[in-house]
């Protein structure tokens, strides 16, 4: 596993939960779920990462305050935060609140959504996912809307078979609580924000563009991996393999980085502090 992957997979995850929607236009629902939407399959998580990946169609998203944004077949929106959004067929619009159209299979599990006025279809899977952890760093840098080309990133034929294989699951009502499920939403979630960062100018500052530097990268994931060990920069150096000024050097060329590589201690506290909280803790924000 790389880097990103190693530090996005420190995110103690606590489940995840597929739904099936099927729309024709004119259609419009608030989509972001809360906890108890999804219960029983999602337990008192901390915070909520939300992602709506499109199969067939178009459609527009807008989270509060921003202005809408076109979403087509192939391609993924990510809320890391789980935002106030809607989605629809053309926005603004009067929304219906989806955890009131959400249709169980007759074994209780999650099934489909199908809404709206017979024109245009739209058909997406929309993905929940909890975590335990209060704060990550890079999910806290994450846009509040991420979207990202899943073609373009040449994920999307596994993307496709693998939800294939999840909404027959869901259909018959066998996969609807499972791990599989839980690991599918992991992976989704992972692959569209490594998409995300692959695209960002070299210039651009923040945890995601220290991760692609192959040593940053490295410490950063060796952190987040053993986050009771009481790290110092000489230790991370070594670990490398550069020497100490080397190792600096490196940090300094990336600034955004440049304080948990410089303060290992102090940014190992945090999160251990943040891995200590109680599932049913919610900050008031984050």
């Amino acid at each position: 596993m790389d880097a990103l992957g190693e530090v996005l997979g420190a995110v103690r995850m606590t489940g995840g939960v597929f739904l099936d929607a099927r729309f024709s236009a004119p259609w419009c629902v608030s989509a972001n779920m809360d906890a108890g939407d999804l219960e029983p399959f999602l337990q008192n998580p901390v915070q909520m990462i939300a992602y709506h990946y499109v199969i067939q169609g178009r459609m527009q998203v807008m989270v509060d305050g921003e202005s809408p944004l076109e979403v087509r077949a192939g391609e993924t929106v990510v809320f890391a935060r789980n935002d106030r959004h809607i989605l629809g067929s053309a926005l603004p619009a009067q929304p219906v609140r989806t955890g009131h159209l959400i249709q169980r299979n007759a074994a209780g599990a999650l099934g489909q959504v199908v809404h709206g006025g017979g024109g245009e279809p739209t058909h997406i899977v929309c993905g929940f996912l909890g975590s335990a952890e209060h704060r990550n760093p890079l999910i806290a840098t994450l846009p509040r809307a991420l979207k990202v080309d899943m073609v373009g990133a040449g994920s999307s034929e596994w993307i496709e078979a693998s939800l294939g294989f999840a909404l027959k699951g869901l259909r018959e009502g066998k996969i609807g609580s499972s791990t599989i499920m839980s690991k599918l939403s992991e992976l989704m979630f992972v692959e569209a924000v490594r998409g995300y960062a692959a695209t960002l100018p070299p210039e651009r500052k923040g945890w995601l563009a220290g991760m692609r530097d192959p040593v940053v990268g490295q410490a950063l994931a060796l952190m987040h991996g053993r986050v009771n060990h009481p790290w110092t920069a000489e230790e991370l150096a070594r670990e490398v393999a550069l020497s100490r000024s080397a190792f600096s050097d490196r940090r300094r060329a990336r600034r955004h980085a440049a304080h948990a590589l410089s303060h290992p201690v102090a940014h190992a506290a945090c999160q251990r502090k943040a891995a200590r909280r109680p599932p049913g803790h919610r900050p008031d924000r984050l």
